[in-house]
Parts: C-alpha cells; sequence; structure tokens
C-alpha cells in the first residue's frame, strides 16, 4: 500500500522558472476540494486516465502536501481550508466532529463570537461568492455564516448531493455579465464515497480510481469551459486540494490513524499561463518538505503545505488581506514567491 506513496515521494521536482505572469489579482476563483484523494492515485492512471490532474500537475503544485496534523476526517480539515485556521493549537478553530451537526451547531471561538472565514473577506469587498458542497455535513458552514437572510455573508449556497447542479452554478459564478468578480468553493465528493464503499483501491480499474477519473472530469469541464473564454482565463485562477486520503487502518477508512496514506493530499495552483513549479521549492524559506513524515507537526521546524492554505492564499489570488485571526499562510508567502 505504501509502495506508490514511496515511489511518489522519490521523483525528482522540477525547478522553479523566473515568474512571469501578470500579478494578481484576479477576478474569479474558484477553490475545488477533492474529497478523499490520495496523491498516489494521480499516478496510477497516467496522463491517459487522468489528463486534468496531469495538467495541473504541470503548473504550480506538490503531491506532497498535508491535511490537518491532527485530524484526517472531512469536517475538521474543510473547516481548516475555510477558516485559515487548523483545528488545535493557539487560535485553533476546535472543531472536531465529522458527524452533521445539529441546529444549534456553529464555529464559535472562545469570546462566543464566530469565527470568521474566507467568506466574510469576499463579502465585505463586495465579490460575489458561491459555497457548493455535497455532505449535509457542511450545514455546519451554514448554520455559521447564514444563519438568517439579513445575516448572511454567502451569496450562492448549495448543500445538496447533485455534481451537475453544482457544475452549472460554477458556470453561472464565471458569467461575468451577472458577476464582475467571484469566489467560488466546490466540493466533490465522489472518490470519499467510493473509499468508504469498496476501499482506497489502488487496483487500475478500480471502484476509487473510477470515481478519481470522474473528479478529473469535472474539473476538466471548467479547465475547458475556461480554454474556450480565453478573456475568462487570464482574469481566473484555480486551487484544487483534498481533505485527506485514506485506507488505514482498514482499507475503507481514513480517519482512525494519522498515516502517510490518509494524510499525504495534492495542491495545485491553477493560473493563466501555468508553469511548472514545485510549490516547496517555490516557499523554502517558510515551507519545509516533510518527506515521509505523516503528521509533520514539528513546532521547531518549518510547516509543510497544507489544505488549510487554500483560504488565505484564494484571498491573495483575489487580492485581498488575510482572514483576521487566522494563523494558516496569514503571509500569503504563496502568491508573493508566485509574482516576486
Amino acid at each position: 500500500m505504501l509502495l506508490p506513496l514511496l515511489l511518489l515521494y522519490t521523483q525528482s521536482p522540477a525547478p522553479a522558472p523566473t515568474p512571469t505572469r501578470t500579478a494578481p489579482p484576479f477576478d474569479h476563483v474558484i477553490l475545488i476540494s477533492v474529497d478523499g484523494l490520495r496523491s498516489d492515485a494521480l499516478l496510477i492512471n497516467g496522463s491517459e486516465g487522468l489528463p486534468h490532474f496531469q495538467r495541473l500537475m504541470y503548473g504550480a503544485h506538490t503531491l506532497n502536501a498535508r491535511c490537518d496534523p491532527h485530524y484526517s476526517v472531512t469536517l475538521p480539515n474543510h473547516t481548516d481550508m475555510l477558516t485559515g485556521r487548523l483545528v488545535k493549537g493557539e487560535g485553533g478553530h476546535g472543531w472536531t466532529s465529522n458527524a452533521t451537526p445539529p441546529p444549534e451547531g456553529i464555529l464559535v471561538n472562545k469570546e462566543g463570537g464566530i469565527f470568521q472565514g474566507i467568506y466574510h473577506q469576499t463579502s465585505a469587498a463586495g465579490i460575489d461568492d458561491a459555497f457548493l458542497a455535497s455532505k449535509p455535513k457542511f450545514l455546519l458552514f451554514t448554520q455559521s455564516w447564514n444563519p438568517t437572510f439579513d445575516l448572511r455573508v454567502m451569496d450562492v449556497v448549495l448543500v445538496k448531493d447533485d455534481v451537475e447542479a453544482q457544475m452549472d452554478l460554477v458556470f453561472q459564478m464565471l458569467d461575468e455579465e451577472q458577476h464582475q468578480r467571484s469566489f467560488t468553493f466546490l466540493h466533490l465528493r465522489g472518490p470519499d464515497d467510493a473509499g468508504h464503499a469498496e476501499g482506497w483501491d489502488m487496483t487500475p480499474g478500480s471502484h476509487y480510481l473510477k470515481a478519481v477519473q470522474d473528479a478529473d472530469r469535472q474539473i476538466g469541464r471548467i479547465l475547458t469551459f475556461l480554454d474556450e473564454h480565453q478573456a475568462l482565463r487570464k482574469s481566473t485562477a484555480l486551487v484544487v486540494t483534498a481533505d485527506h486520503g485514506g485506507g488505514v487502518p482498514h482499507k475503507n477508512h481514513h480517519g482512525h490513524g494519522m498515516m502517510l496514506v490518509n494524510t499525504m493530499i495534492p495542491f495545485f495552483i491553477d493560473l493563466p499561463e501555468s508553469e511548472r513549479i514545485d510549490l516547496y521549492q517555490l516557499c523554502a524559506t517558510t515551507r519545509r518538505d516533510p518527506g515521509i513524515d505523516p503528521v509533520a507537526n514539528d513546532a521547531d521546524k518549518l510547516p509543510p503545505i497544507r489544505n488549510g492554505d487554500a483560504a488565505n492564499l484564494c484571498l491573495a489570488l483575489l487580492g485581498l488581506e488575510s482572514i483576521p485571526g487566522s494563523t494558516v499562510n496569514v503571509a500569503q508567502d504563496f502568491v508573493g514567491a508566485l509574482y516576486q
């Protein structure tokens, strides 16, 4: 089971070229979370089976990112992604449950206020935003941030297992006649469903790898749409990552042990005119490649790239400041390195 991951890590990263792209802000940013996506799954089918993930690998990326250092389950990690905080530690958001929250379940800090997230920043800047999730547990964010019609920071909300409805809304948010600027979060649940049903099986043709191929197709629909609308392509950035991997301690689980197959995830930044850049080389002064350390939680060393980096990265791509009180990627140094 570990062999594909070990082979993945031994691949030599590409050198970081001198960036030549136009600096942000971008008008449109899409954050895509592929639930349950193990990095090594992207190496099994190759370019023929996963052409769009392969394309992302020719931009700014790493296949050796990590989820939260203490929790390799869905809801805590998506809270990391949307708030720019880890679960534990000073400033941590503290949400540990992976169950659908009760109606009173909200993201409350120790002072009794609501934890702010990426949507507070986009809303304050007048940027249209959408929250497209496919599991009922994601109601945690609507209950916290859109409790009533008059008190809301998300403009478009869909929490429903309906990928076609999700994709329709993605394309609507890219309609510049309706939305001059936008941020969209898209959650694709397929690989996690397949993993829990039949295991994180890396055998070619497995149920899990077919689900990864389907996620590839959905991402490809967005990339193809942007290719067909070049003016929009020049003003749009994508960030793609995952909440966790899977396969330990049983083949159809991921949350009962902080093992490499559970915690190792990809992280992609897709920009116009993308060049192949290894994110650890790009951010060598602020991030540490964790090697095969499954947790990488040594406070005396630089942190690895985590899915929690996504919130403040997306805000930087939009030209906005970090989330107040956030603790992950506060300096927004990915973008600073990309456009130095």
